[in-house]
C-alpha cells in the first residue's frame, strides 16, 4: 500500500467499494525511519560519526521524495559509491521526479560500476529480461537454467551456471528486485517491471524473442528428444496398472523445463516478425519425438486440465501462425500438428522395438486428442482411424481380456457417439464393463469412463431413467475414491446436467451445472475449456428459464472463452454461438440474433453435419418471422423440412422436429390453411400393424396424432406420447428422429424456446 503508484493503485488493492487513505503525517514519520536507516546502511556510516550529514542528507531525500516511500527507496538507491555529502547532494538535486528517470539513472550507474566486466552486464540484461515477461514468477534455479541454456550445445551445459546465482542477482538486478524466501525473484514494485517491459518491446520485443528461445532450447534437450523418453512417458501414463514399467528413473524434469513447457507458445506468438532461427526451432520441435514428451509431461504438470495446454497451445500457435508469411507457416506446418510428432515416434517404435504394444502407444494419444480437439468432421474421422489401427493391431497381439485391449475398445467406442451409433455403442459398452468388472487390474477410472459412456448412450437413446440409476452409482464411488473436486467427478455432474434438462427439471440442472461450474473454476482457473464448457451449458440453462441477464452473462464468456481455444471450425465453438443467438432471439433482440448468426454461417461444421445445419436455419427464420419476413422465412424453412423427407428420410433429426411444431403454429398465426400446417407432421409415425396398401396418403387422424404425440415429446411428457400412440396404434416412424447430439460445446436445445410470433412485415420504400 505504501509503495503504491497513485490513489487508484491504491484502491485496487480492496474492493471496489472500500475506499484506502493514509494519514500523510504518520506516514511522513515512518518515512523519515525508513529512509535514516536506508541511508546509514547505503553509506554504511553511524550517527554519532557525522550527524549533520545524516540529518542533510535525510531532510532533502523526504523534501523531493513528496512522501512517497518509493521515490524515497529510489533515491536512497542512487547513493552508493558516493563518497561525500556534496555527492550526494547533487544526486538529489539531479534526480528526476518520474520512475523511468530513476530506474535509467540506476541503470547506468550500474553500468559505470561494472564497465570492465561486459559479460556481468549481458548477464543483468538477461536476467532483467527473464524477468520482465516471464509468466510467472522464477525460482533462482529456473533462472540459472534458462541463463546457461545454449543451442549450440544442445543442453544446458552445467559449467555455464552461476555458482551462487543468489548473490549474482542481488548484486546484478537488486535494486529492481527482490528475492523470496520460496527463491521466487521478482520485480520490486510495478514500475519497476514496466519499465522494463517498455525497454525492451521499444527494441523489437527482444525479451519475449529471448524467452522464447531459451524454452525451445531447453525442450530441445537430448534426453527430452530421445524416444526412450515419450514412450516411457506414454507407457506410464496410458497402460494399465500391472503392464506399467516401473517409475521413470528420477527423470523428472527440470524446473526450466516445466515453465517452458507451459508458456514457450505464449511468448513465441508475441513475435510479430519471428527470425529464421526460431522459426526453425519452432518447426523441429512442433514435428520431433519431443513434442511427444512434452505432450505428455503437461499431463503431469497440470493434471486436472486434461488436453487443456495441448489445446490452448495449438488455438494459440494457429492464430498467430495466420498473419505469418507463406514460408513460416511452411516452417511449422500447423495443419499437421500433434499428427505429424506422433506418427514418426509409433514408425520409430515400431522399427526398433522388441514390444510390439509399444508402437500403438502414440496412436492412441493421437486419437484422443483428435476427438477432444478436432478442428473439422476429417479430424474426427482420423481420430476413428487412428483407433481402429490401435485396436486392430493390439487384437493381434493380446487376447480378449487383455486390460490394454479393453482400454482399447473403450477408445474406439468414444467415436461412435459422433457418428450416431448410439444403440451398436450401448450394446458393445454393457458387455465391455462387465468384461472390466472380471478382469484384475482395470484401473477404477477405466471403469468410470465406460459408465460414463453408457449414460451417455442411454440420454441420447432417451432411456433417462436407467442413466440417472448409472450416473448416481457412478458419482458416489468417484467420490469415495476421490473427492467432489476431481475433474472426473465433475464431468459426470455435466453429463447429469444434461439429463436434467432433457427431462425438463431445469432448477436441478442449473444447480448442477452450476456446482461443477465452481469446482471446475477452483481447480483450473477460469479460463479453462472445460470451465467455458460448464459455464454454456448454465447459461442454456438459464436461456430455457427466461433469467436472460444471467444467462447472457454465462454465454458471453464461454463463447468468449471459445474464440480464444478454438475457432468456429470447431462444433463445441460454434455451439457457443449458436446458444448466443438463441438467447438473442428469446429476449426479443433479434437483431444481435442475425449478426451473430450472420458472422458463424461460414463455419464448415454446417458443410458436414446438417443437424448443426438445421440449427442455424432454424433460429435465423424464427428470428425473421419476428422482424416481419414472413414469407421467406416460411418459404426457408418448408425448404428445410423437405429437404429431409422422401428418398432423403434418413436425414431427419431432432432440430427437425422442432422446426415443424414452430413454423406449424406461425402458419397457423398467420391464418394460412389448416391443412398445409398439417401436412408438416407427415411421415413421423406409422401404424404398428403394416397395412397392405403400401405408401398410401397419410389420413389428417393420423397427422394430428402424430403433431399431438410430437408436442408431448416437445414438453418432456415422454410417456404420455407413447400411450398415446399405442391407444390409436401408432409408432414412431424413426426413433432415431430424437436422438440427441452428445458431443459439443454442449449442442443447442431448442426444445424449449420463447414463443414464436409474428412481427409486422416491413414496409419497402
Amino acid at each position: 500500500m505504501a509503495t503504491c503508484r497513485n490513489a487508484e493503485s491504491l484502491g485496487s488493492c480492496a474492493k471496489p467499494t472500500l475506499d484506502l487513505e493514509t494519514c500523510v503525517e504518520e506516514r511522513r514519520q515512518d518515512l523519515e525511519i525508513f529512509v535514516r536507516h536506508a541511508v546509514r546502511r547505503q553509506m554504511d556510516v553511524e550517527p554519532e560519526q557525522h550527524p549533520t550529514w545524516l540529518q542533510t542528507i535525510v531532510h532533502n531525500t523526504l523534501a523531493h521524495s513528496q512522501d512517497s516511500f518509493l521515490h524515497a527507496k529510489l533515491l536512497v538507491d542512487l547513493f552508493h559509491d558516493r563518497s561525500t555529502l556534496r555527492e550526494i547532494l547533487e544526486v538529489i538535486s539531479r534526480a528526476g521526479r518520474c520512475y523511468n528517470a530513476y530506474y535509467e539513472q540506476i541503470l547506468q550507474s550500474s553500468d559505470a560500476k561494472l564497465r570492465d566486466s561486459l559479460s556481468r552486464i549481458e548477464r543483468r540484461q538477461n536476467i532483467l529480461r527473464l524477468l520482465a515477461v516471464a509468466q510467472e514468477p522464477l525460482t533462482l534455479k529456473q533462472i540459472n537454467e534458462f541463463l546457461a541454456a545454449k543451442d549450440d550445445v544442445l543442453m544446458s551445459n552445467e559449467d555455464d551456471f552461476v555458482l551462487n546465482i543468489a548473490k549474482e542477482v542481488e548484486e546484478l538486478c537488486g535494486s529492481f528486485v527482490t528475492i523470496a524466501s520460496s527463491h521466487r525473484v521478482t520485480f520490486f514494485h510495478a514500475t519497476a517491471k514496466d519499465f522494463f517491459v517498455k525497454r525492451f518491446w521499444a527494441a523489437g520485443d527482444e525479451a519475449n524473442l529471448y524467452l522464447a528461445r531459451k524454452c525451445l532450447y531447453v525442450l530441445s534437450q537430448p534426453s527430452y528428444r530421445h524416444p526412450d523418453t515419450a514412450a516411457k512417458l506414454l507407457r506410464q501414463h496410458l497402460m494399465p496398472r500391472e503392464l506399467k514399467s516401473a517409475k521413470l528413473d528420477d527423470d523428472s524434469p527440470s524446473p526450466a523445463y516445466r515453465y517452458a513447457a507451459l508458456y514457450f507458445y505464449r511468448h513465441v506468438t508475441t513475435l510479430s516478425s519471428p527470425p529464421s532461427d526460431l522459426m526453425s526451432r519452432l518447426g523441429r520441435f512442433l514435428q520431433g519425438t519431443e513434442f511427444v514428451t512434452w505432450s505428455e509431461f503437461t499431463f503431469e504438470f497440470k493434471p486436472q486440465n486434461g488436453f487443456g495446454t495441448q489445446i490452448d497451445a495449438q488455438s494459440s500457435l494457429s492464430k498467430w501462425s495466420a498473419t505469418l508469411p507463406p514460408a513460416d507457416q511452411r516452417d511449422i506446418q500447423m495443419d499437421q500438428y500433434f499428427v505429424t510428432a506422433h506418427i514418426l515416434l509409433s514408425s520409430i517404435l515400431g522399427d526398433d522395438s522388441n514390444n510390439g504394444v509399444l508402437q500403438y502407444l502414440p496412436r492412441m494419444r493421437l486419437g484422443d486428442f483428435l476427438n477432444a480437439a478436432g478442428q473439422s468432421m476429417k479430424d474426427l474421422e482420423d481420430a476413428y482411424k487412428q483407433k481402429q489401427i490401435v485396436f486392430n493391431g493390439l487384437s493381434a497381439l493380446l487376447p480378449e481380456k487383455d486390460p490394454f485391449l479393453l482400454q482399447a475398445k473403450a477408445s474406439l467406442l468414444q467415436e461412435y457417439f459422433w457418428q450416431k451409433r448410439y444403440s451398436e455403442a450401448l450394446h458393445k459398452l454393457r458387455r465391455l464393463y462387465e468384461l472390466q468388472k472380471e478382469v484384475d487390474g482395470i484401473s477404477p477410472d477405466a471403469r468410470f469412463v465406460t459408465a460414463w459412456m453408457i449414460a451417455a448412450a442411454l440420454i441420447a437413446l432417451g432411456q433417462y431413467t436407467e442413466a440417472e440409476t448409472i450416473i448416481s452409482e457412478t458419482l458416489e464411488q468417484v467420490r469415495e475414491l476421490y473427492t467432489e473436486k476431481y475433474r472426473f467427478f465433475n464431468t459426470l455432474l455435466l453429463l447429469d446436467g444434461t439429463r436434467l434438462e432433457r427431462v425438463n427439471d431445469l432448477v436441478k440442472a442449473a444447480a448442477t451445472y452450476s456446482a461443477a461450474l465452481e469446482t471446475m473454476t477452483e481447480i483450473s482457473g477460469p479460463d479453462n475449456t472445460f470451465v467455458y464448457v460448464v459455464r454454456t451449458a448454465l447459461g442454456a440453462v438459464q436461456r430455457k428459464q427466461g433469467d436472460y441477464v444471467l444467462a447472457e452473462e454465462n454465454l458471453l464468456k464461454g463463447w468468449g472463452g471459445r474464440q480464444i481455444t478454438s475457432n468456429i471450425s470447431v462444433n463445441a465453438c460454434l455451439d457457443a454461438a449458436l446458444q448466443l443467438a438463441a438467447l438473442y432471439r428469446d429476449k426479443g433482440d433479434t437483431a444481435e440474433c442475425l449478426k451473430l448468426l450472420d458472422s458463424v454461417h461460414r463455419s464448415t461444421v454446417f458443410e458436414d453435419d446438417f443437424e448443426r445445419n438445421c440449427q442455424l436455419v432454424h433460429i435465423r427464420n424464427v428470428a425473421r418471422f419476428e422482424e416481419g419476413e414472413y414469407a421467406t422465412a416460411k418459404h426457408s424453412l418448408i425448404e428445410l423440412v423437405n429437404s429431409a423427407t422422401g428418398k432423403d428420410r434418413e436425414r431427419n433429426n431432432r432440430e427437425l422436429l422442432w422446426v415443424r411444431i414452430d413454423l406449424a403454429d406461425v402458419m397457423r398465426q398467420h391464418g394460412d390453411e389448416a391443412g398445409e400446417a398439417l401436412m408438416l407432421f407427415s411421415e413421423l409415425v406409422i401404424p404398428i400393424t403394416p397395412t397392405e396398401i403400401q405408401d398410401e396418403p397419410e389420413m389428417p387422424a393420423q397427422l394430428e396424432i402424430a403433431e399431438r404425440a410430437l408436442r408431448l415429446v416437445r414438453n418432456a411428457q415422454f410417456a404420455e406420447s407413447e400411450d398415446l400412440l399405442q391407444r390409436e396404434g401408432l409408432r414412431w416412424l424413426r426413433p432415431a428422429d430424437f436422438y440427441f447430439l452428445i458431443q459439443g460445446g454442449p449442442a443447442l436445445d431448442t426444445s424449449v424456446i420463447a414463443p414464436v410470433k409474428i412481427g409486422e412485415a416491413k414496409q419497402i420504400a
